[in-house]
């Protein structure tokens, strides 16, 4: 139901596009100590296998990124809270589409209704999978 919204709006599936990277990018700041720039590659995907709506974005990302001239390596997302670190990738994703949502919806009592309802279904965190590593 909620990526119906994405697949018939292209302002939102630009947005979508843009809330991937900046997820990526604020998952690695947040477990670096410097705001480092990565290197992605961020293609969407407005249908599944099946051929029904199912607005995604595939991306291939670079191990770490760049600040002030030195790279920075970074090989591994963690799907669980470590240390100090407050929240996983998992809900920055989540947190960022909704804020898409939140921003781009019209302001009314059936949207915020809706994106309640999102956020009590998935209080964690939406599907996003990554390899293991090896």
């Amino acid at each position: 139901m909620l990526w119906v919204i994405f697949h018939e709006n292209p302002k939102l599936q630009k947005l979508l596009i843009k809330a991937a990277y900046t997820t990526i990018r604020q998952a690695m700041c947040t477990y670096l100590p410097v705001n480092i720039m990565p290197g992605a590659a961020c293609v969407l995907h407005n249908f599944g296998r099946d051929l029904k709506k199912n607005c995604h974005v595939h991306t291939i990302v670079t191990e770490g990124g760049m600040y002030e001239g030195k790279w920075y390596r970074f090989t591994f997302f963690p799907f669980v809270k470590l240390g100090k670190i407050h929240t996983t990738i998992n809900e920055m994703w989540r947190d960022n589409v909704l804020e898409i949502l939140r921003v781009s919806l019209p302001r009314t009592e059936k949207n915020a209704m809706f994106l309640g309802g999102v956020q009590r279904k998935y209080p964690k965190s939406f599907i996003l999978t990554t390899p293991v590593p090896s």
